[in-house]
């Protein structure tokens, strides 16, 4: 059994439940419905995220070039998702959620580049798409929250 291949496994789990707590406690605090309910559909589909992965088969992921993948921000551990969320503003909520789809993305996109094709490889470019995916919709809700100042979004 590849034990790197576990570990990349293991913790994609564990984000993913970590992402969906922290949609599921935001949408607690939002104050607006159409917030709410894209916090809800996001955590939803984080669920779905943490389901693909816990089903893969650590045969399923042949890595090519180990190196590049041990800087992955995945590797080095769920800080503040798993800790509790203590954001008193939706401005901050947002830039938080956004950057850690930002992070999720970057991650499953790079390990894409150093694993074979076929099941592995396909179920996280799904997934970096649909991180990259969060990341938009966010930025949209935080725009229209700041009624449509540019300056709201952040890279």
């Amino acid at each position: 059994m590849d034990e790197f291949a576990r570990i990349l496994f293991k913790n994609a789990v564990l984000r993913e439940q970590s992402a969906h707590r922290m949609y599921v406690e935001l949408a607690q605090k939002a104050k607006r419905n159409i917030i709410r309910n894209l916090f809800l559909k996001i955590a939803e589909e984080e669920l779905v995220h943490e389901r693909l992965f816990s089903k893969m088969s650590l045969s399923v992921l042949k890595i090519v070039n180990r190196a590049p993948l041990e800087s992955l921000n995945l590797l080095k551990g769920i800080d503040k998702i798993i800790i509790g969320l203590n954001i008193k503003d939706i401005n901050n909520a947002l830039d938080f959620a956004i950057s850690e789809e930002q992070k999720a993305y970057d991650d499953y996109n790079m390990i894409t580049n150093y694993i074979e094709f076929g099941e592995a490889r396909e179920t996280f470019q799904e997934i970096a798409r649909q991180e990259l995916r969060h990341k938009t919709l966010l930025q949209k809700v935080k725009l229209e929250f700041n009624d449509n100042d540019w300056n709201a979004i952040k890279k």
